[in-house]
């Protein structure tokens, strides 16, 4: 019972993370700055969930003090989206914490100008996280493609 709970809980946290996400995504990839994107994640997300609404918000504001009035690529984007994601589905799981980092080295590399799409990280992941990550994916543009 308390597993099935959890994977309740943690579908549901990852959809709300991907609407918070998908929408700060789409602002910053249209080539606004980070405090426009900020902003606009904290307006579409005031009825979401409050720690990951934090947590989104900590990663958007550690790259505005790094990169003050500059536009982020996609890459700089998807980066901490995936850490994001990867701190909001790690239940405690050593084998989830593991396939999570190394799919994240994977997911990010650069192979001849192109990027990882984030099926390649699905499919690295444990199955239980997979299967929840999975119905994000469909339902969100966020990772079709960022080349």
């Amino acid at each position: 019972m308390a597993v099935q709970s959890s994977l309740r809980d943690t579908d549901s946290t990852v959809r709300q993370a991907g609407l918070i996400m998908g929408a700060a995504f789409s602002v910053v990839s249209q080539g606004e700055t980070v405090d426009l994107a900020l902003s606009s994640m904290i307006d579409l997300s005031r009825d979401r969930n409050a720690d990951v609404r934090m947590e989104f918000s900590n990663q958007i504001n550690f790259l505005g003090k790094s990169h003050p009035n500059v536009l982020l690529t996609r890459t700089d984007v998807l980066n901490q989206v995936v850490n994001v994601l990867l701190a909001l589905i790690n239940d405690g799981s050593q084998s989830v914490s593991l396939a999570s980092q190394n799919a994240l080295g994977h997911t990010l590399q650069l192979h001849r100008g192109r990027t990882h799409t984030f099926d390649s990280y699905l499919k690295t992941v444990d199955v239980n996280t997979s299967a929840a990550l999975d119905k994000f994916a469909r339902r969100s543009r966020l990772f079709r493609s960022v080349a």
